[in-house]
């Protein structure tokens, strides 16, 4: 969490994209890990998301963004293609806070030992705490400077501009002691996990190793972004960088930031991927409006952490929009609704394929969901021929065009032959196009062939859900509307990347006319 300046709304002449999101009032705000308030510490807990669903959960409580409906759906309207993989230039070191002594330099380090807080310090981090000596804990600011040259890397900073550069963490297991140190200021309410605030940041200590080390992350990326660029953007976008580089992995002494979760077991009281899953089985899936649309006051619910990760890592990991997404760093300095404005309007020309992709990732998200292997592959496409077609199904990639257009009204017969392999642990699985059934997904057998159509046209405001039949060895589909055709294998996504082989697909329609016949059968 951290402190933001006023943020005045900025009107885009001539932008309807702009006036949705002015539509909002935005004041002065503390963003980031929780909540900051009047009430006791005592009410501030220790709340961590649980992945059993025996015990209370979140949805319980309804968020701030399902209070309110968004009063206008924010679609683009399609305008002239705009390229989104163009990158601004490099930027020049900004810190802004550059002049700000060190907060050391006013501890009272007698009276923190006195309170049994101790130090611990490494060459990006000082870290205070009042918890026992443990080797978890103390790694701490070793892991702290594994992630400064990562943080460089992701967001293009010269890693020598960072000597001498450290922030400061307080990790309390009692934040009264931290008050009676001085260490907690007044002006500092009741927070939610962590909270930070230009060079410093503190966080209260959790029941796992792993989320102990993720706030840590998140709040050093709050810290990195406000010293090195100037600021970090709107709350969704704030907060998603930091879930998003904070969510890691730490195995024999060495970090890597940015990391989908594997499995449950990777990332115990972290819990995001369990939130969205359950907001969806409750029908209250959130749109990228409504995660674009976050306000000030959002992120006092864990829930809009959970999906400004998820829209964070879906843009960052998908191969198709990364570069725009990674480009916004370049603007992190502009608090104001018009920076997610700008980004909505330099996607209008792909918005329906975006949301489409969107809800089909949420819809199966999942501990090891591969995003760039399961982001639709698109081609050209032309009308199939009277006397059909041919199309190959590549068994490690998720959807992928024919290239086929369809009609709406006609029915279509696809044929399917083919050998492929689905695993090769602890030996190799063979496949044929209907599945083997000694394992099912989503109610199929695992490795059958689906198809699924995608409409063409203009339908940008009411983009179809996407529904995918069964078609194994051989199937029939009918085209609803004029439609470009989509085949894939029926496996988690996760799973893709150790599938060997092709499918090939005959593709006819039954409803075939004479090309002199204008007559359609």
């Amino acid at each position: 969490m951290m402190v933001s300046p006023r943020i005045d709304a900025v009107l885009m002449p001539h932008c309807r994209i702009a006036q949705c999101l002015l539509a909002g009032c935005f004041t002065l705000w503390v963003a980031g890990c929780g909540e900051v308030s009047p009430r006791s510490e005592k009410a501030a807990g220790h709340v961590q998301y649980s992945e059993k669903r025996s015990e209370k959960r979140s949805e319980k409580r309804r968020p701030a963004f399902a209070a309110r409906p968004t009063p206008k759906p924010l679609v683009p309207t399609r305008r002239q293609a705009t390229k989104s993989a163009a990158q601004p230039p490099r930027r020049k070191r900004v810190d802004r806070l550059a002049s700000v002594p060190d907060p050391s330099d006013r501890i009272d380090q007698e009276r923190v030992v006195a309170l049994g807080i101790r130090r611990i310090a490494s060459v990006h981090l000082t870290l205070y705490t009042d918890l026992p000596s443990e080797e978890q804990i103390d790694a701490l600011p070793a892991v702290f400077d594994q992630a400064v040259p990562q943080w460089c890397a992701y967001f293009q900073r010269d890693p020598a501009e960072l000597v001498g550069w450290r922030l400061t963490a307080y990790l309390m297991q009692t934040p009264q002691k931290f008050r009676d140190a001085g260490l907690l200021p007044a002006d500092i309410g009741v927070f939610l996990h962590g909270y930070n605030r230009g060079r410093e940041m503190w966080i209260h200590e959790q029941q796992t190793a792993y989320y102990r080390r993720h706030l840590l992350l998140h709040e050093g990326t709050h810290g990195f972004m406000q010293t090195q660029l100037g600021g970090a953007g709107p709350p969704w976008y704030m907060e998603g960088v930091a879930e998003l580089l904070a969510t890691h992995t730490w195995r024999d002494q060495r970090l890597a930031l940015r990391q989908m979760p594997a499995n449950v077991q990777a990332t115990p009281g972290w819990g995001r991927i369990r939130i969205i899953r359950d907001q969806i089985a409750a029908g209250r899936a959130v749109s990228l409006q409504q995660i674009f649309h976050y306000g000030p006051r959002s992120h006092r619910e864990v829930e809009p952490y959970a999906w400004s990760w998820a829209v964070s890592a879906f843009l960052d990991f998908h191969p198709r929009w990364q570069a725009a997404f990674r480009g916004l760093q370049h603007q992190a300095q502009d608090l104001s609704p018009a920076f997610s404005a700008r980004f909505l309007q330099q996607l209008e020309s792909e918005w329906s394929d975006l949301v489409q992709e969107w809800r089909l990732f949420i819809e199966e998200l999942h501990y090891g969901y591969d995003i760039p292997r399961s982001a639709f592959v698109r081609r050209s496409s032309e009308e199939l021929p009277v006397d059909g077609a041919v199309a190959q199904v590549a068994t490690d990639r998720g959807w992928q065009s024919t290239g086929w257009r369809v009609v709406a009204g006609r029915t279509y017969t696809l044929v399917a032959e083919g050998r492929y392999q689905l695993d090769d642990q602890p030996r190799v699985w063979w496949c044929e196009p209907n599945g083997v059934t000694i394992r099912y997904h989503r109610g199929r057998p695992l490795g059958m062939l689906l198809a699924a159509t995608v409409p063409t046209g203009d339908e940008e405001s009411a983009t179809p859900q996407f529904q995918p039949v069964a078609i194994g060895r051989s199937g029939t589909l009918m085209a609803k509307k004029d439609s470009i055709l989509y085949l894939a294998i029926n496996e988690p996504s996760r799973q893709l990347s150790n599938n060997k082989g092709t499918i090939t697909v005959r593709i006819e329609s039954q409803d075939s006319v004479d090309p002199g016949d204008t007559t359609q059968k």
